[in-house]
């Protein structure tokens, strides 16, 4: 939740639309094995009113732009999960780790794929 109008010129967040689905992470390995290459998209500056929410899911690569302008950016940040959801298992889920090994600790009824 800003607490002051947020644009490009004062560091407005950047979203790369769909980085949260696997086949938008494959895109991103790709595009640094060889930039320009993959279909992972341009990011998206959001520019936002003061006290506009931004709701996005945690998995959704994102980052803070430079702030250019001589004026502070107050941001309020709140973070909503679930009491199993910690960021062990948020780093193997978008990549950072054993995505087996994260749906076991989710679902320990089901077997792991063989």
């Amino acid at each position: 939740v800003p607490l002051c109008d947020v644009s490009a010129a004062n560091g407005a967040t950047a979203f790369l639309p769909g980085s949260h689905a696997p086949w938008t992470a494959a895109a991103l390995r790709a595009e640094t094995d060889a930039p320009g290459s993959s279909s992972a998209g341009a990011p998206a500056v959001l520019s936002v009113a003061a006290g506009d929410a931004i709701v996005f899911d945690s998995r959704t690569q994102h980052a803070g732009g430079g702030n250019a302008t001589d004026d502070v950016r107050p941001i309020l940040y709140y973070v909503y999960a679930r009491p199993w959801f910690d960021d062990e298992l948020h780093r193997e889920l978008v990549g950072g780790g054993d995505a087996t090994a994260a749906a076991a600790r989710l679902f320990p009824e089901y077997p792991p794929p063989r």
